[in-house]
């Protein structure tokens, strides 16, 4: 059992090391790397002193050779685990996941060891675990890049916007749904020469921006400009994009939602890097681009400007206070209502 996983302390070393069946030292933190503590068991080795001290154990030359023949054991065990009986894999990665993920982290010497043992969920099945080798193995002659975003499972990746220009080409996206995964994707930039990239970042270029039936070039731009002027800080830039096919806009460039939690905590400011991209061809992008000419109506697109942003926010899962929204919303479904009284 995982006792990290359900707030129980630390998880202490678990493998004693022994000579000749006596027991040197109990719990030896020295013979396993910190992020393997969820082993148990126990190493017999002639070579180790019997009157050996706990102070020269844990500066022994000896030891660290023991150290790194018994990790190298335990990543090829269950490297080969993986292969031979994947179920019985996946259920020891869905309890000790976490501890692999630390290891690749921290682990500078074993991790290009430790990447074949990571496994993630994936777009391409809704209930099977991958790994990087299995994602490599499917990709197509045309895609060059590792793709991931944070998703919390299965059906809310094929529902994310950012999911959207991914599902038209065919592209398969790993699912991040621990909070340490932010970190880990930062430790790996790369795996078998293919980048690791973020599906919510700004510079995929996987799609030209397509040129709307009803909005030209210039009048993309004009609205991207206002909308810049409308929201202000709040974002850095605004620009259109083709990656989109359902929905009318995203955010891009913006901190994780665990980053902005550890910001929070730490009292950090937060930056504005974060930028709006919309889609020219969506039917609320070309209703906004008509209202922002209206000059009856520009409370009303603005209005509309933030609560795009807003929903950009929540679709990325950084919306960090929903009641301005919410009040926002009433008086959107206000304005709405009473265009569409019916006539008495």
């Amino acid at each position: 059992m995982n006792r990290e996983k359900f707030g129980m302390g630390r998880e202490t070393p678990g493998v004693n090391v022994y000579c000749r069946k006596v027991l040197i030292e109990s719990e030896c933190a020295a013979i396993i790397p910190d992020w393997l503590r969820f082993v148990k068991g126990v190493v017999d080795s002639e070579d180790v002193p019997l009157n050996i001290s706990r102070e020269t154990m844990q500066d022994s030359a000896l030891i660290r050779q023991l150290n790194k023949a018994v990790t190298s054991r335990v990543i090829r065990w269950l490297k080969d685990l993986g292969k031979t009986d994947p179920e019985t894999y996946t259920k020891i990665f869905d309890e000790f996941g976490n501890y692999i993920k630390e290891g690749v982290c921290i682990d500078d010497r074993n991790k290009k060891d430790i990447l074949p043992l990571l496994r993630f969920g994936s777009t391409h099945s809704a209930d099977e675990m991958q790994s990087l080798e299995d994602y490599v193995g499917r990709m197509s002659n045309t895609q060059e890049s590792i793709y991931y975003l944070s998703a919390p499972d299965y059906a809310s990746a094929l529902a994310s916007p950012y999911y959207e220009v991914f599902k038209q080409k065919g592209y398969e996206v790993l699912l991040m749904r621990e909070e340490i995964d932010d970190y880990l994707v930062a430790q790996v930039p790369e795996y078998e020469g293919k980048k690791l990239v973020n599906a919510e970042g700004a510079n995929l270029n996987l799609m030209e921006t397509p040129a709307a039936d009803d909005m030209s070039k210039e009048d993309q731009d004009k609205l991207c400009e206002w909308l810049k002027e409308v929201l202000g800080d709040k974002v850095q830039a605004v620009r259109a994009t083709g990656r989109l096919v359902d929905s009318p806009s995203i955010l891009v460039n913006h901190e994780s939602s665990v980053m902005r939690k550890l910001s929070k905590l730490q009292n950090m400011p937060m930056g504005t890097r974060q930028e709006l991209e919309v889609n020219p061809s969506h039917t609320v992008i070309s209703l906004l681009n008509d209202l922002r000419q209206d000059e009856a109506h520009q409370e009303l697109a603005g209005q509309v400007a933030d609560q795009l942003l807003d929903n950009s926010l929540l679709a990325a899962g950084v919306l960090d206070d929903s009641r301005s929204m919410v009040q926002r919303l009433n008086v959107l479904l206000e304005s709405c209502l009473k265009a569409h009284k019916p006539a008495q």
